[in-house]
């Protein structure tokens, strides 16, 4: 079964935390996996610098990304964005759709937790 799953929550209630958890998991269990975020487009030499004037441009790139990760057919794709409003995820879930995948809403409202 091929699933995508999209988070939706404020910063810092642990999203990229569990779903680093998840690849993790599942990767050792010899599934393949793949994390989409914007942020990693903002990453320059291992450190996070936001410009702000890049933020449209990194969605799209992000949004490309997970287009090609869906079309590869990754075991499992996660677009780990803020996604605060329901227009903000409808292409993960439109382009997750389009390639057959089974869309899974992550909406934390407070922390999350998990034990290893």
């Amino acid at each position: 079964m091929k699933l995508a799953i999209i988070n939706r929550g404020v910063v810092a209630t642990g999203k990229s935390s569990f779903i680093k958890e998840i690849k993790s998991s599942l990767t050792k269990n010899s599934y393949s996996c793949e994390i989409c975020s914007t942020d990693d487009f903002f990453m320059k030499d291992g450190e996070y610098k936001f410009e702000a004037n890049k933020l449209q441009e990194n969605h799209l790139k992000n949004q490309d990304k997970f287009f090609n990760t869906l079309k590869q057919g990754i075991d499992l794709v996660i677009c780990d964005n803020t996604n605060l409003s329901p227009w903000e995820a409808k292409p993960y879930y439109n382009m997750a759709k389009q390639f057959e995948y089974k869309v899974i809403t992550i909406l934390p409202q407070k922390s999350i937790s998990y034990y290893t």
